[in-house]
């Protein structure tokens, strides 16, 4: 079978520029994020923000992560910095949509140019954007509404205003598809409208990974629903449906999970690790090991026991400085912040040092991936070209 053929030197030499400024403009605006949380009168309240807080805040925003927080919602917040809150979000969806479609595509050797991917993943932001404020509540803000949708699509569970319950309509009929699409980045959904306006072969590519989030629904789903038959809790569609996508990606919290049957958080925690089937967007899991070529699987593998010795390391500091939490619950946060998902059992109510270490699992783990296939991208350049 011939090998595909080899990217041009110059061409990847653009792609690795151009992910390069869109990583120092999300550098930016996580630094903006902490500034404008420092600033007096942050909160609507008054209440001061401090210095772990305002890191653990920003980093939840920017990283796409959306831990619920105790202290203070969203909307809680001043317009200023709920503007900031936007911006964050926004610049994290370019970067996972744009820049992990953009370097997987040439890590691929795929024929689609950068400003086609960039111009699928914008018209997929402001698309979910106009979902996310078609679908607002009566009284939502235009920032409310705008951030759900691109939360949505970009696997965030940031919520301005009132949460969306596991039944609503709004949430299985118009969000979940956003975040379903979003975890597939823009190289499966480019695919698939080139198949369908062009008539176009679909690539190999795009089929593995509808085939792995497929799978991993329907054994999530299969899971949450024998569990919840022997604990003889009743789990409707809707509701278990809402469950496995929020662990593949969405983190939508919807419901407490500290409510939901035992065992349901360790099924839950498992999909998250597990993830999506695309490298570099939505949530990172070690699914994507089965999408990718076998000459690149081991540097695959390398970065994934990067992110178990990072997810243990974790582990191990906030038993520590966070004795109260049962063990389970401390895993769960870590596993949140790992996979970059942000589901908890309940919102986030720790204070200090533990916040700091969760920022810091958020923003290595959102940048892991996309290291990850620059690496592997500047290794492919290196080789020599082979017929």
């Amino acid at each position: 079978m011939p090998s595909t053929p080899a990217q041009p030197l110059d061409t990847n030499a653009r792609s690795l520029s151009l992910v390069g400024w869109l990583i120092v403009a999300w550098l930016g605006m996580l630094v903006l994020g902490f500034l404008s949380l420092r600033i007096p009168g942050a909160l609507a309240a008054a209440n001061p923000v401090s210095v772990a807080r305002a890191v653990f805040t920003s980093a939840n925003v920017n990283t796409l992560t959306g831990f619920p927080q105790t202290f203070a919602a969203p909307d809680e917040f001043r317009t200023s910095v709920q503007m900031v809150f936007l911006m964050q979000l926004l610049s994290g969806a370019l970067l996972t949509l744009i820049g992990g479609g953009v370097l997987l595509a040439r890590v691929l050797g795929l024929p689609h140019s950068d400003s086609r991917i960039a111009t699928t993943g914008l018209l997929m932001i402001i698309g979910a954007g106009l979902v996310g404020l078609a679908t607002s509540a009566p009284g939502e803000s235009l920032i409310s509404g705008f951030s759900r949708g691109v939360g949505a699509l970009c696997g965030s569970a940031m919520t301005f205003g009132r949460l969306r319950g596991p039944d609503d309509p709004v949430l299985n009929i118009a969000l979940a598809p956003l975040s379903l699409m979003g975890g597939f980045g823009t190289l499966v959904p480019l695919m698939l409208y080139e198949r369908l306006v062009r008539r176009s072969m679909l690539n190999a590519h795009a089929l593995k990974v509808m085939t792995v989030v497929a799978g991993i629904y329907l054994l999530g789903m299969a899971a949450i629903y024998a569990l919840g038959a022997w604990r003889g809790s009743e789990m409707t569609l809707s509701r278990g449906s809402a469950l496995i996508m929020s662990a593949i990606g969405y983190g939508y919290s919807n419901e407490l999970i500290s409510e939901l049957p035992r065992g349901t958080d360790w099924i839950l925690m498992a999909v998250m690790l597990v993830g999506f089937g695309t490298a570099g967007t939505g949530a990172w899991g070690i699914a994507w090991l089965w999408t990718l070529p076998q000459t690149l699987l081991p540097r695959a593998l390398i970065a994934c026991a990067v992110q178990a010795a990072m997810l243990l390391a974790a582990v191990i500091v906030l038993s520590q400085t966070e004795p109260q939490l049962a063990a389970e619950r401390i895993l769960m946060l870590c596993v949140g912040s790992v996979t970059n998902v942000g589901l908890a059992h309940t919102p986030v109510a720790i204070t200090g040092p533990g916040l700091q270490i969760l920022a810091a699992l958020e923003v290595a783990a959102r940048l892991l991936p996309l290291v990850v296939m620059m690496q592997m991208l500047r290794h492919k350049a290196l080789e020599p070209h082979k017929p």
